[in-house]
């Protein structure tokens, strides 16, 4: 079979509330924008391990897959127990309008 060694992980890159929602067009808009799941994302979660954790702060969010593991579920970053990830992000220009195109 096809496997990829060692694992690329993307990372999102959004300014502040800025971050894509996805929804079904028969979900209530208020409903879509009061999820948590709508709020978080690997960028704030990693915003969030920085606060928790002290040795959180060693580490770029770029390399941050590299030590820390992404839950799915509970949308915030625990250490790595075991493998090998590359954390992967999106070019944002510095230059662009609001900070992308």
């Amino acid at each position: 079979m096809h496997a990829e060694s060692p694992t690329v992980y993307s990372l999102v890159v959004h300014e502040p509330d800025m971050q894509l929602v996805y929804y079904n067009p028969d979900d209530l808009l208020d409903e879509v924008v009061d999820r948590d799941s709508a709020k978080k994302t690997t960028l704030t979660a990693w915003f969030e391990a920085n606060r928790r954790y002290p040795a959180a702060r060693q580490t770029t969010y770029q390399n941050f897959p590299q030590t820390w593991t992404y839950g799915k579920d509970t949308k915030k970053w625990h250490p790595r127990k075991q493998g090998s990830v590359i954390g992967r992000m999106h070019f944002a220009s510095p230059n662009a309008e609001n900070g992308f195109t």
